[in-house]
């Protein structure tokens, strides 16, 4: 299963397309997310990060946008933390994805964080999002986690992974992030499912887990806005 890898490799290995935009990307933000450009990030720098025309990888994680920079002071702090290599990432992510516990940031999930660790760190950390989740699955990649693993725990598996693809194919996190999405060959919006289901698969990808939690939530009108 894993030669769908190489087939598309080989689809793509004659577009500069794949090295444009990681060069682009990664040469925009991955300075601006630096840690010593944090105090000087704006709102607005941040949420073009989460448009898909500026980011060329992530569509739909603009939605949050408005509800993670409500406080600025706080965003900066959290990513600050995420960003701080001299801290371990199993405790970094432990501060923004407390156990038992609503994210340090509502809306700052995944689909969010997992990207800007890639832009800043491209040759160490891979992005995790539903797409990834289901392209590993497909290469029967995805890794069996214990009863109770924490985000962080997760997410070390899941990058572990994608880095063994990285070397075993002599690749970039980039690229491996553009393969799985290749390899779902679908976009999100286009799944046939209750509303009911996509609500609660979009929720998630935000880091709100149950959406009937949710419902005393202050931000609850910002988010049904944002999604539907």
């Amino acid at each position: 299963m894993t030669d769908l890898i190489i087939d598309i490799i080989e689809k793509h290995k004659k577009n500069s397309w794949w090295l444009k935009s990681e060069e682009k990307v990664i040469g925009k933000y991955g300075k601006l997310f630096h840690p010593s450009n944090l105090n000087k990030l704006t709102k607005e720098e941040f949420k073009s990060f989460l448009l898909i025309k500026n980011n060329l990888h992530w569509d739909g994680i603009h939605r949050q946008g408005n509800l993670i920079t409500e406080d600025m002071n706080k965003l900066k702090k959290a990513l600050s933390v995420l960003l701080d290599e001299n801290r371990d990432i199993k405790e970094r992510l432990n501060f923004l994805f407390p156990m038992k516990e609503k994210n340090y940031i509502v809306g700052l999930g995944r689909a969010v964080v997992t990207p800007i660790l890639l832009v800043v760190y491209p040759k160490k950390y891979g992005a995790w999002n539903s797409r990834t989740e289901e392209g590993l699955k497909k290469l029967n990649l995805f890794p069996s986690f214990p009863r109770g693993a924490s985000f962080a725990d997760k997410y070390i598996k899941i990058n572990s992974v994608l880095n063994d693809i990285a070397e075993k194919y002599l690749i970039s996190l980039w690229q491996v992030d553009g393969i799985m999405g290749e390899i779902t060959g679908y976009s999100p919006f286009e799944i046939k499912m209750p509303e009911e289901e996509i609500f609660q698969k979009e929720a998630e990808e935000y880091g709100i887990e149950n959406i009937y939690n949710f419902g005393m939530e202050k931000h609850l009108e910002d988010f049904l806005i944002s999604n539907w």
